[in-house]
């Protein structure tokens, strides 16, 4: 039996059980995720849903709406508070849920702040870093919920909402980076081409941003 498939082996025939599977993924796909041929699937990138990844999952982790905005879920930069409600709500609904990883963790985060534009819908919150000037933005301080409210640790959560506190603040004045350097931060608007809503406008020692 072991000469039967080693001379089928030798002769290219032992391979024939093996298919290249090539399925095609609907147009536009790949512009926010990854066609799986094998599968025809589109695997979308994170923030991002739908048959062609065109769903925003943390629209307002984007500066804008712009197609060339992408989402911001790092530490650096402060973003608006409903970009950290939507991460909140997007862990908490992850089918192997753990609720300490929906603390998104302002402690392990540095968060200094988030901030909300009045009057502007949720979808609409972008995390765009608003101007010293800008009326109508109110500021926040993040805390996890068993630090606000006395819990045990281990006491989870009954759903997303309870998971972070929100705490009015005053207007800092200007907006920095969330680590121990606070490089002053502009609205992207003063950048130019607003640096394709891809990034932050930061600015220099030499005043220039």
């Amino acid at each position: 039996l072991l000469l039967a498939l080693l001379a089928l082996l030798a002769a290219g025939r032992g391979c024939d059980a093996w298919l290249r599977v090539d399925r095609a993924c609907p147009p536009g796909c790949e512009a926010r995720g990854n066609c799986n041929s094998e599968l025809g699937v589109c695997e979308c990138n994170i923030g991002w849903r739908g048959d062609t990844c065109d769903e925003p999952i943390l629209g307002a982790c984007r500066t804008s709406d712009s197609p060339t905005a992408l989402v911001g879920y790092g530490k650096r930069w402060p973003k608006s508070c409903e970009c950290w409600r939507q991460i909140q709500r997007w862990l908490w609904d992850q089918e192997r849920h753990e609720w300490r990883n929906a603390r998104f963790a302002p402690d392990r985060h540095a968060i200094k702040y988030c901030y909300e534009r009045e009057g502007v819908p949720p979808e609409r919150q972008f995390s765009d870093v608003p101007a010293a000037s800008e009326p109508s933005v109110t500021f926040y301080l993040v805390h996890p919920f068993e630090e606000d409210k006395g819990k045990p640790y281990n006491n989870a959560p009954e759903d997303a909402a309870d998971v972070t506190v929100f705490h009015r603040i005053e207007n800092p004045g200007r907006i920095v980076t969330s680590d121990h350097v606070e490089e002053p931060l502009l609205p992207l608007s003063s950048c130019p081409d607003r640096c394709l809503d891809r990034g932050a406008c930061y600015l220099h020692g030499i005043g220039e941003a």
